[in-house]
């Protein structure tokens, strides 16, 4: 798999190998990020390629016509990072709204310590937090259900907002989630 500085004229004159199905060339400056050509379409894509809780994944990124190259290496970066959305732009955003000022790492331990007043369970606090599980019984043994962790969720934020005064009504329609292949 060799790499190369991606540029324009390499872009424009990279195509599909023959007798391939796809064919890529991949970016020397952010690991992962790479130019996908196939011989049915003049659409060249940008991809990115890494591997995910020991997963290989592999995602289209956008048409190479619709970004630059510096626009395609950030997006690769924020993906590289286990997000498909780079959060603190939104964070940011709200914080500047709200008059605040808090880090994404401030707004994760400030529910982790008020998520204690709603006496919710440490694992299930970590879990909606995505962290790993911790000691044997969270690892090998419990299974929660997103249903659940739901139900948690909306109790810990209905606390939270009854204490900042704002009436709450969870939303009663979305029940029973389950995973469709």
């Amino acid at each position: 798999m060799a790499k190369v500085k991606l540029t324009a004229g390499r872009i424009e004159k990279f195509k599909c190998e023959e007798d391939k199905a796809q064919s890529f060339l991949w970016c020397a400056e952010v690991p992962g990020l790479g130019i996908r050509a196939t011989p049915d379409t003049k659409a060249k894509r940008y991809i990115f390629q890494s591997k995910v809780k020991g997963q290989s994944m592999r995602i289209t990124i956008e048409k190479v016509s619709a970004w630059s190259i510096e626009k395609a290496q950030e997006e690769a970066r924020t993906a590289a990072s286990g997000r498909l959305v780079e959060p603190r732009k939104a964070h940011n955003q709200a914080c500047a709204v709200a008059g605040l000022d808090m880090t994404l790492h401030g707004l994760r331990r400030s529910f982790a310590t008020l998520s204690e007043w709603t006496e919710t369970p440490a694992g299930i606090a970590a879990q909606i937090q995505d962290h790993k599980p911790q000691g044997v019984r969270e690892q090998n043994y419990i299974r929660r259900p997103l249903d659940l962790l739901r139900m948690w969720h909306i109790k810990i934020e209905a606390w939270m907002l009854e204490q900042a005064g704002v009436e709450f009504v969870p939303v009663q329609g979305i029940q029973n989630l389950r995973v469709v292949k």
